[in-house]
């Protein structure tokens, strides 16, 4: 089910199996509605706060009903409503670019699965040119400097927009909060799927804290020497963005899954990696994807992202200019889809 029409659905009160399945639904449901009474009497409250009264699985329930009803995120539904196609010809000027993070990050399987999806809901909405640069740092700034360079050397005239995810969404914020006025016309605008964009209270690390990281403690020890550059303000740019989160209670989530979420438990409602918190200092759509975790399948809110593609190309063609607007391409018509991959 797409994440338009749960919330929809949310909000009018049915909400119980549709939004959480038969697995505790009396314990899931209860805690949304109480957030909902709660969000009802005031939407704008600190999600900390929330969470002292409800819990954390309430707390989460909360802001997934605060994302929703922001004022962006309502602007943002209402052009999502006016694709009645999640395909355009217009899409074909235009290239993606998926930012991948360093292997050494971990989470292989997922990174692929994200870039897989990303790449085929590309394709998908018209847009017949989509490359992968995949970084080579665990640095977030230099990942971002890496990209910074891509960029300036790339010699073609499409337009670009970025799609990244988890931690290379922290070096394209660093990349966009820094690049110039003329570099960044030429990024029409950037797709964030539950990115490190503020950074992650899990690197905030100790060495009593850093056996949560396996085998990988040192590397993060190093990521997490970069965390209060986070805590700058995010520029907001002339980039059109939309940011992607999933949202889960805890009976939702696996045991590895469970301990992170818990481990965050002082910074409010959060997927595990990044604090739902951050999240609310952002003047841009934030499409909180209920049951999904901090890799999000993609597939289940696959025209929502198809649809978001085609907002930041542009607005819906009107008058003669909808004859430019086509149904996909049949599995036996040809059509030069190109797929590059850049490893930095």
């Amino acid at each position: 089910m797409d994440i338009i029409s749960v919330i929809v659905r949310a909000k009018g009160g049915i909400l119980l199996k549709r939004l959480f399945g038969q697995k505790n639904q009396n314990i899931e449901s209860d805690s949304y509605m109480r957030a909902l009474r709660e969000y009802k009497k005031l939407s704008s409250q600190d999600f900390n706060n929330v969470q002292k009264r409800l819990g954390l699985d309430g707390a989460t329930c909360f802001s997934h009903l605060y994302f929703s009803g922001t004022s962006y995120f309502k602007r943002f539904k209402k052009e999502l409503e006016l694709h009645s196609m999640e395909y355009s010809l217009d899409n074909n000027d235009h290239e993606i670019i998926i930012v991948v993070p360093d292997s050494r990050l971990g989470n292989e399987l997922q990174n692929d699965r994200l870039v897989q999806q990303i790449i085929k809901h590309s394709i998908g909405s018209g847009f017949l040119e989509v490359t992968r640069v995949d970084l080579k740092s665990i640095s977030a700034i230099d990942g971002a400097r890496q990209l910074a360079k891509y960029l300036k050397e790339r010699k073609k005239r499409r337009k670009v927009i970025l799609a990244s995810f988890s931690h290379s969404s922290a070096s394209v914020r660093i990349m966009l909060d820094q690049l110039e006025s003329d570099s960044l016309s030429k990024i029409k605008g950037w797709v964030n799927i539950a990115g490190l964009i503020f950074g992650s209270p899990l690197y905030f690390c100790s060495k009593k804290r850093s056996g949560i990281f396996g085998k990988n403690v040192e590397l993060m020890r190093s990521y997490s020497s970069e965390q209060k550059y986070f805590l700058k303000p995010l520029r907001e740019s002339s980039v059109k963005t939309v940011h992607f989160i999933g949202t889960k209670v805890s009976s939702q989530m696996g045991i590895v899954e469970k301990r992170r979420y818990g481990f965050l438990k002082p910074w409010g409602p959060n997927d595990g990696m990044i604090a739902f918190s951050s999240y609310q200092r952002l003047k841009a759509p934030v499409v909180s994807v209920m049951g999904q975790g901090h890799f999000i399948d993609l597939d289940s809110v696959e025209i929502t992202f198809k649809r978001s593609l085609c907002s930041i190309v542009g607005l819906v063609p009107k008058g003669a200019a909808l004859k430019k607007w086509t149904k996909p391409l049949e599995k036996d018509q040809s059509v030069d889809k190109k797929v590059t991959a850049i490893n930095y």
